[in-house]
């Protein structure tokens, strides 16, 4: 059986969306008092406005929502990629959950994409006793940010690498 994919990339961001994103940004910071710093890039918030369908009261609202989520589960920084797998609401449950290394290494540049495998676990009844749903949604969450954090540090260095080569394009022409 062959399995043909029919996604693509995502369109740039156009010039309608960057005056959104200015607006979005102008008023994350009124409501968070500042958007944290590894979450304040044009990439990820076009994300939200495209996620949300430009609605930045709904934004705003669920923006908040996540990043406490992240605060209080300690998903938080650029740093994550490196403290990720030894984080102590991660570490003791890695033997039950098999999940790729997530690291910028998995990066496919012919696919544009990051490579990750996450498997079910063999036993399903035996998993759902180790330890709590809770516990496990925490995991998903925290390799979600992992990812997000992954893809965020690959675009703010093609950002450096092109102002580096004095380039006419900008961050926007990048397909992440």
């Amino acid at each position: 059986m062959t399995v043909h994919s029919t996604t693509r990339a995502a369109e740039p961001i156009s010039s309608a969306e960057k005056e959104q994103i200015d607006a979005l940004r102008t008023r994350l910071n009124e409501c968070l008092k500042k958007i944290p710093e590894d979450l304040d890039t044009d990439l990820n918030l076009v994300r939200w406005i495209r996620g949300y369908q430009g609605d930045i009261e709904k934004i705003c609202t669920n923006f908040s929502h996540y990043v406490s989520s992240r605060n209080a589960s300690g998903f938080v920084g650029r740093d994550l990629p490196e403290k990720y797998f030894e984080m102590p609401a991660i570490k003791p449950f890695l033997p039950f959950i098999a999940s790729s290394r997530l690291g910028d290494s998995v990066w496919s540049e012919e696919h544009n994409a990051f490579m990750f495998v996450e498997r079910a676990w063999a036993q399903p009844r035996e998993f759902i006793k180790t330890f709590k749903t809770s516990d496990y949604l925490i995991h998903c969450f925290g390799y979600s940010e992992l990812l997000l954090q992954l893809i965020l540090e690959l675009y703010i260095n093609l950002l450096i690498l092109d102002a580096n080569e004095n380039s006419q394009k900008t961050g926007d022409q990048y397909t992440l």
